[in-house]
């Protein structure tokens, strides 16, 4: 069973797809968490096809049970997950490894797990966005 992970953050032009391993899920999860926690509370990470829980350690908020939305648990997922996401957000997953000074790889991954690169993630015969949310919420 294949779940897609979609990262939302406005209603903006074109979508991208790509493959990221599960770790980089919960840890781009994880991040978003500390970031709401101490640069602001308007980062917040919005996420389709996740359910998960949030518990705080000495008010540090982290990510447990972790599981798509139709529940599927984290330790069941493939290795490779697929992700959609828009033109906002997509290009900062190429921008890891710069961010973190060299000490991850940049996530996206094509279907077989190799490098990929943005202009080769552009998800063609997808609506733009907006379009696509308002398809998904007339069939809920």
């Amino acid at each position: 069973m294949m779940s897609t992970i979609l990262y939302f953050l406005l209603l903006q032009k074109i979508l991208y797809t790509f493959y990221v391993r599960k770790e980089a899920i919960y840890y781009t999860l994880q991040f978003s968490f500390i970031l709401r926690a101490t640069v602001s509370p308007l980062l917040n990470p919005c996420t389709g096809g996740i359910v998960y829980h949030e518990s705080k350690f000495y008010g540090m908020p982290f990510v447990t049970d972790l599981m798509t939305a139709d529940g599927l648990p984290y330790n069941e997922w493939p290795p490779l997950v697929r992700v959609m996401t828009n033109s906002i957000a997509a290009p900062y997953f190429w921008k890891i490894k710069k961010y973190s000074f060299g000490l991850m790889e940049n996530f996206p991954k094509d279907r077989l797990g190799n490098s990929l690169e943005l202009k080769d993630a552009l998800a063609h015969g997808y609506p733009h966005e907006n379009r696509f949310i308002f398809e998904l919420l007339e069939n809920i």
